[in-house]
């Protein structure tokens, strides 16, 4: 017999669980970058030109670029940025956007709504959701 629970419709949405966007235009040094990324806590910053999304760029791709000889001090954000990402609405399923991750193998989805960037959704987000769904959330 297949169990059914009751949805609260919102509780569904990528709008519930997301974080906020933190955001970073492409012309600056990839050491800004990271020391913004300190200063705000995140790993994952949304690249946006003329109020555009243009790409991400994560923590871990800015230490090894920075790290990385001969350039490293050199670089822009433009330069490490992952151009053309996978996007969410905020009013996409959970379920939608996990699969995106997925299926895409990213832990960091920008979330737009009518084009413009409203949120951030990360894997961290979805493990709250899913510890929510499963009662387990404080």
């Amino acid at each position: 017999m297949e169990r059914t629970l009751e949805r609260d419709t919102k509780a569904d949405t990528v709008e519930r669980w997301m974080s906020p966007a933190a955001m970073m235009v492409s012309y600056l040094p990839a050491e800004v970058a990271l020391g913004f990324m300190e200063h705000r806590e995140v790993n994952h910053l949304i690249v946006v030109e003329a109020g555009k999304i243009i790409g991400v760029v994560s923590k871990s791709h800015l230490l090894s670029a920075v790290l990385s000889p001969p350039r490293g001090l050199h670089r822009t954000v433009a330069d490490v940025m992952k151009r053309h990402p996978p996007v969410v609405s905020s009013q996409d399923s959970v379920e939608r956007a996990t699969a995106q991750m997925r299926d895409r193998n990213v832990s960091f989805l920008p979330v737009l709504e009518a084009g413009r960037v409203v949120g951030a959704l990360t894997s961290g987000d979805l493990l709250r959701a899913l510890a929510a769904k499963l009662g387990l959330a404080s």
